[in-house]
């Protein structure tokens, strides 16, 4: 069998690294409760109907007072937004595009009526096009302090400390309160609802909640996080020789970490587009007021260019001062929320999100690290990359298009490698049980261990090496949708600790949809991946849907609940062999590979297409009998989704025709799941959208 990870080599200056982005029955997201001001939020923005990017026009409504400022989000959650174009300009006011939002100023001595009308363009289901949004602004002197259960207020509270916003403090004051909480339902509407909490506790949860993979306006909204001073950068009106405050913003990321802003502090990035910047200090205890903060004024209306660190890194962590005896990184403790980050065409090692200690040795880099409801896209080796330390948290983002061009270090689309041990370090309260919002009632195993590394609903697609290899030299190694990479008990430095994919969906990548290289202690659990492996000048015989090779006896890797369906190219009529035919006729729907022992698997639902195709079969133990219990599996399933490919299964460069990975009300995989006790209870379904779901994502 040839089976390879991805080539490490240093090229120029820089140092490689291993490679590498609702409402239900029972809600486990908390929402953070703001005690709305008497006047209310001064701009309302009510969404009559979503566009179709089907060259439809839908009409907006916003009511403002005269002189007022709003910012606003243009995208809806299954859309991906490449360009907006202001193509009827207001009658009175000012508009300006920032990113997917836009910015509109009323004049201050206007009260009526004005409009314009935004064309946005992007991608919708897998279909690209366009729709006009006509939004009518109602201007005058106020605006209604409620939001009616019709309207949605996209944007989060401008600033989060309670210094700066006392009737916005996410604590409760003393006494039993009456506060009112806004929670978003399925369909992205609001309704306030009121309810009385003691003072000495923290708000209930907002009943409902199912995660649904890829950017989480619930998450957005109620964070787990607590600011206790806030900075402003603003790319538009800010200037770096300001103080930094709400009223006078800087205008870069760099001058933010250069500023220092410690722990409990938030970066509070107003809506536009920012130049890459490298991060070199960070927060010092893993709780609610122990981390930085970088978080965008609106979910993904802030895009950061790949034009940072080598000139093609959108967020790059400093790597400068690392000890292999200690983890003393300055910049450990720190959490990105709400982020766009776009490569800026750049060949030389571009990745979007860059956590790594320089040079694959021993040194302990950046620990309790973040990225959440962003979109990571078009970076030529890796969509996110974090490396050698503990405690990376990836949840709740998208990440597509990546890992094209980088052939002598080839990437994935979110990439997890080489961890390390952190010598000395007390794991808190908050490692062990991550707060609600996260949707996980612990991450506490039950044998004494608990998930340390976790990468959680999140959309990956469309990652692959189309650059690299050809027909008469199928050297591509990656492209993978998320990989665990040479993280084992037998690294230079050890690894000893959980790590947790689930709730993902991937897939139409070049390698596996998730694939576990040389690693041990690997859960993949509820997670969703289709037709990947699609990448025909990777040469390996061993192409997993899901995969694992690495376990061990002692250290094994496990599978519970997951759906996996794969597509293999048809046999040779001469026979299986590696030497001829299409790679694909390799492509099984899981493969296990433990270097000894087993890989325990429970409840998992597989499937091929067409049935019985490929030379591997649909779970592939490469001829060891009894690595897979059959009995305790669901072989040869179709799952049901709602519209996953069916009418075009698309490519590595192009999603299917269909991405509803819902589950139709007749599906094999409804209330199937083995629920274990740091699951989510809406694991009893498979894969990565629950029962209650209709469209996912």
């Amino acid at each position: 069998m040839r089976s390879r990870g991805h080539a490490i080599r240093a090229t120029g200056a820089v140092k490689l690294k291993r490679t590498m982005w609702s409402s239900g029955a029972t809600l486990l997201a908390l929402l953070l409760v703001f005690v709305r001001p008497a006047l209310g939020d001064p701009c309302v923005l009510t969404i009559g109907s979503q566009y179709q990017l089907k060259s439809d026009t839908v009409d907006w409504t916003m009511r403002t007072g005269s002189g007022q400022n709003c910012i606003r989000g243009l995208r809806h959650a299954r859309v991906t937004i490449d360009s907006a174009k202001l193509i009827s300009p207001p009658q009175s006011g000012q508009v300006k595009l920032l990113g997917s939002g836009f910015s509109y100023t009323a004049k201050s001595d206007l009260q009526g009526q004005d409009s314009f009308t935004v064309q946005v363009s992007g991608m919708l289901n897998g279909v690209r096009g366009s729709s006009d949004i006509r939004i009518i602004v109602s201007v005058g002197p106020n605006v209604s302090p409620q939001t009616s259960p019709t309207e949605r207020s996209d944007r989060p509270p401008a600033d989060l400390s309670s210094a700066a916003q006392p009737n916005k403090n996410p604590s409760i004051p003393a006494g039993n309160s009456s506060v009112t909480v806004t929670a978003k339902n399925a369909a992205g509407t609001s309704a306030p609802q009121t309810q009385t909490v003691a003072a000495t506790q923290q708000p209930p949860p907002v009943t409902g909640g199912v995660h649904k993979p890829g950017p989480s306006q619930a998450l957005f909204d109620a964070p787990y996080y607590k600011c206790n001073k806030n900075v402003y950068v603003n790319g538009t009106n800010g200037n770096d020789s300001a103080a930094g405050t709400q009223a006078a913003p800087w205008k870069t990321l760099r001058k933010a970490n250069d500023s220092n802003p410690g722990a409990a502090a938030c970066v509070i990035v107003a809506a536009g587009t920012y130049n890459g910047f490298t991060v070199n200090h960070g927060g010092n205890a893993a709780t609610a007021t122990g981390y930085l903060t970088y978080r965008c004024e609106e979910m993904d209306a802030c895009t950061i260019n790949g034009n940072g660190y080598n000139g093609t890194i959108a967020v790059h962590f400093s790597f400068d001062g690392l000890s292999a005896t200690a983890a003393n990184a300055p910049n450990n403790y720190v959490i990105f929320d709400g982020f766009i980050l776009k490569s800026n065409g750049g060949t030389f090692y571009p990745i979007g999100f860059n956590q790594y200690n320089g040079d694959n040795s021993n040194k302990i880099a950046a620990h309790h690290i973040w990225f959440l409801n962003g979109v990571v896209h078009g970076f030529g080796q890796s969509g996110l990359s974090m490396c050698c330390a503990d405690y990376h948290y990836v949840m709740h983002s998208t990440f597509y298009n990546n890992s094209r061009t980088q052939c002598d270090a080839q990437g994935s689309g979110l990439a997890v490698n080489t961890e390390h041990d952190l010598p000395g370090y007390t794991p808190t309260a908050d490692d062990k049980k991550p707060n609600a919002v996260f949707g996980f009632p612990t991450w506490e195993i039950g044998d004494g261990t608990f998930f340390h590394i976790v990468q959680a609903f999140n959309v990956v697609y469309n990652n692959g090496t189309n650059k690299c290899g050809s027909a008469n030299n199928k050297y591509d190694s990656d492209g993978n949708g998320i990989i665990y990479d040479t993280n084992d008990l037998n690294n230079t430095v050890p690894f000893h600790h959980p790590m947790l994919a689930y709730g993902n969906i991937t897939y139409n990548n070049g390698g596996s949809a998730i694939h576990v290289f040389q690693s041990c202690n690997i859960w993949q659990a509820n997670n969703s991946a289709f037709n990947s492996y699609l990448d025909p000048y990777n040469g390996v015989d061993a192409r997993g849907t899901l995969s694992e090779s690495g376990g061990t006896t002692s250290c094994p890797n496990r599978f519970y609940n997951n759906i996996s369906v794969a597509i293999a190219a048809t046999r040779p009529s001469s026979g299986c062999n590696y030497t001829s035919g299409s790679p694909l006729q390799w492509n099984s729907a899981l493969l296990t590979l433990p270097q000894s022992g087993s890989s325990p698997a429970e409840s998992n639902m597989t499937f091929m297409i067409p049935p019985n195709a490929g030379c591997n079969g649909e779970v592939s133990d490469r001829g060891k009998a009894g690595l897979y219990d059959k009995t305790k599996n669901f072989m040869s399933t179709d799952p049901q989704w709602v519209d996953v490919g069916k009418q075009n299964a698309g490519n590595m460069e192009q999603p299917p025709a269909g991405i509803n990975f819902a589950l139709q009300p007749t599906s094999p995989a409804r209330g199937k799941g083995k629920v274990q006790p740091w699951m989510p209870a809406t694991a009893i379904d498979l894969g990565a959208c629950p029962s209650s779901l209709t469209v996912c994502p």
